[in-house]
This record gives C-alpha cells, structure tokens and sequence, in this order.
C-alpha cells in the first residue's frame, strides 16, 4: 500500500493511538523511500531532554497490541502498526538542528543598505531586520527561504553588520556606487576566467562599473572565539598530500575500525557487506553509542593512523593547510578587476543588550603575503596542541584529535579533527587562527 493511498488509515490510527499522549506531530511524506510516514516533534531540545523523551515514547509504544518491530533510531523511533502498509517514523528535533544560516545574504542586505551607523545611541534590531529583508530581494541568487531565519536572529545580525561595515571601510568606491550589485551564485554573471576564484567566494560585489569583490565571510561571537577558517573532509585531504602507499594504509585501518565496531556489536558481516553494516549501525542509538566509545579509545585504529601520516607528514601538511586557509591558490588570480578578501564579522546579542565589534579585513594579497613569508622561513611544525588529549591517549574525554601549528616557535593556528554529527561519513579538519 502506498503512502498516498493510506494517509486517511494512517492517521487515524495515530490519532487514535497518541489522543492520550502529549506530543506535537507535523506529518510529511518521507519522500527517499515512499514506504515511511515521518512525524516531527518541532521543538528543538537538548540531548538530555530529546533522550528522555524518546525513552517515554518507546514505553508508550511497547504498551500497545497493535505496534511492533519497534526500534529506536537516530533522534527518534521507527515501528509498525497493525493493518497499516507503511512504517511510521517518530523524530524529536536537536537543539544542533542544522537550519539555514542567513548571515551571507544578512551581510549581502547589509552592504546594499550602505551599512550601519553604529554611533548611534541605540540600536534596534528588530527595525534592521526589517530594512535588510527588503535589500535582500535585490541580491542576485539568494535563497528565499534565508528570509524566514531572519527574526530574531540578532547573533547574527550584530556578525553581519560588523562584516558590511569593514567591507565598506576598507572599499569606499563600493559604499559610494548607488549602482553597486551583489549575487551569492556566481552562474549568475559571466566572469572572463578564473572559476575557481569565484567559486572560493561566498558573495560577489560588483562596483565601480565593471569590478568585482570576492568575499569569503566568516563569523566570531567575540575576540576570545575564534571563525573556522577550514570545514575540509579527512581523508579527500590526506589523499592529496600522501603517495598511494600510504593512502592504502588509511584505507585499511579505518576498515579495521570498522570491522571492531561491528565484532564488538555482534553484527555479522562478509567484505562486501561490511560498510552497508557499518552505516546501519551509525542510525541506532547502540551503534552510535559503541562507535563513540571506541573512538574514545586506544583500539581507535583509524585515528592513530592519522596522527602517524600527519606527524610523519607534518612538513606537507602544514604547508597545504595554511594554503588552504588563506586561499592561497588564488595568487595566481590574473584580472585586475577582481579582488578577493575574508572578512570576519565579529559580534552578538546577550543579556538584551545589542554589541556589533569592528570586523577582520583580510585582502588575498595581504594573507599571500604572510603565507609567504612563513613558507619562504620554513620554520614552522606542527604539535599536539597543550593540555589536550587525543581521541586514543588515556583519560580522553572527545572523539578528536587536536594540533597547533607553529611558525618560529609561536603559535598561529588550531586544527582539529572531528566528525561533524553523523559517523557514516569521514571526519573533517577544522582550522581556527589564532590571534
């Protein structure tokens, strides 16, 4: 039976089922399957609470006759209810729920709007908002359902002012072309050449006729945090860096890794089927549970691995990595109407009280500079950042693996090695500079 053949059986069934339960239900089709009705509860809860509730939920359903195959999946509860065709999918909402970030198309309205005057006494950002929602709809390519995120967004707002106002500083032919134009999707125009460049960008401001600005946005809360420079898969960049030799050696020790989660769970597997297992186990809270604790350990083959290819390496990593984060493949950028910068926009909402700080202004030319400068010394290492563990070192309390980069004996940047949420997907450097 299809979904669209039994919305009315399924939902009645349920209304039925849930009449004395408290819970908010939104229905949607699950469109990947066809064979699933997927529940949402919207409010967003911590680990604790989702935990919690998912634990009522699955008492709440062992209790009744006519549900069964339950079983407790990521964020939720899958089961089948008697007569019904489709399975029925129950999901709590994270307070981690990745949503859509408006900072870029915030920061596009913002340098549109011709930036905010912060010697103003008082700021009031529900009225900003208001402004930047109609600059938005001028900006070419953006996304129309960036605007719905805009209320009440005021961390954000406070970083996208903070990254316009240093935009506009440091570039006064933008700020004083009425003409000026911005897309966030670089299909948009027709550029002479470069791709690469373009792509690299989160925006594109067009000024001055026929010139173009490049920026790459990042944001911080305040000068004690730190913007991630990196967000770059593990092993697409070892593979980069390393001879096949030593490619193949990652490839097994993630497999031994693989192989101990599954032995440690009872899951019986052959090689062809040993990474579709894998990725079942990473939707069930037991196999999420074993995963991480294995990780937090020292049988973590996978990444003892790594930490012996990056030590080993560490010449060739740092230099890639720092070439990485300051975009340096952009230097051989040939137009002279095109420009390139990071921006970091610094700022937040706390305690009812409205802070924007003056943003980072990075020209490509400037970072090329200092990258430069640091690669032509080539006296830099890199070290197992201080007072931290690795993920496989004794009293670990993270699944991460952490360093920090030197250059003549100071410190000039963090990376971390992490997976971002799910396990059934390689974990990612992230670079953070330090000040």
């Amino acid at each position: 039976m299809m979904i669209s053949e039994s919305n009315k059986l399924v939902e009645q069934t349920l209304a039925n089922l849930f009449k004395n339960y408290k819970i908010e239900l939104n229905f949607h089709e699950l469109s990947s399957t066809g064979k699933t009705f997927v529940y949402k509860d919207n409010t967003s809860l911590c680990k604790k609470d989702r935990a919690e509730k998912t634990k009522h939920l699955l008492n709440y359903l062992k209790k009744e006759k006519k549900i069964n195959k339950i079983v407790e999946v990521y964020n939720g509860v899958l089961f089948s209810i008697d007569c019904v065709g489709p399975r029925v999918k129950i999901l709590f909402k994270p307070s981690t729920a990745k949503q859509l970030d408006p900072h870029e198309l915030m920061t596009a309205s913002c340098i549109l709007y011709g930036g905010i005057d912060l010697s103003k006494t008082s700021l009031r950002p529900d009225k900003i908002l208001k402004l930047l929602k109609t600059q938005a709809k001028k900006v070419k390519g953006y996304n129309p359902e960036e605007l719905k995120y805009f209320d009440c967004s005021y961390d954000v707002l406070a970083q996208a002012i903070s990254s316009a106002n240093a935009i506009l500083k440091h570039n006064p032919k933008i700020k004083n072309d009425p003409k000026r134009k911005i897309t966030m999707d670089p299909s948009k125009w027709k550029f002479p050449h470069n791709t690469r460049a373009y792509n690299s960008s989160d925006l594109i401001i067009k000024y001055d006729g026929d010139k173009y600005l490049g920026i790459s946005l990042k944001k911080r809360i305040s000068k004690q945090t730190t913007p991630t420079l990196i967000n770059k898969s593990c092993d697409d960049f070892i593979e980069n860096i390393v001879d096949d030799s030593i490619s193949k050696r990652l490839k097994e020790s993630k497999i031994k890794f693989c192989e101990l989660i599954l032995d440690t769970l009872g899951v019986n597997y052959t090689d062809d089927t040993l990474m579709d297992q894998y990725r079942k186990q990473c939707q069930l809270a037991k196999g999420r549970q074993t995963i991480k604790d294995l990780l937090v350990s020292d049988q973590n083959s996978y990444f003892i691995m790594i930490d012996k290819i990056l030590r080993s390496q560490k010449h060739r990593f740092v230099q890639e990595i720092l070439k990485l984060a300051f975009r340096y493949e952009l230097k051989t950028l040939k137009c002279q109407n095109f420009n390139f910068s990071l921006v970091i926009g610094t700022g937040d909402y706390k305690n009812f009280t409205f802070t924007v700080r003056e943003g980072r202004y990075e020209n490509i030319n400037k970072s090329i500079r200092k990258i430069n400068a640091i690669l032509k010394k080539d006296n830099f290492d890199l070290r197992q950042t201080p007072k931290r563990q690795q993920a496989f070192q004794k009293n670990a309390k993270s699944e991460k693996l952490y360093y920090t980069i030197y250059s003549e004996g100071k410190a000039i940047m963090n990376v971390e090695l992490r997976y971002k949420g799910m396990y059934n997907r390689n974990p990612s450097f992230f670079a953070y500079l330090l000040e």
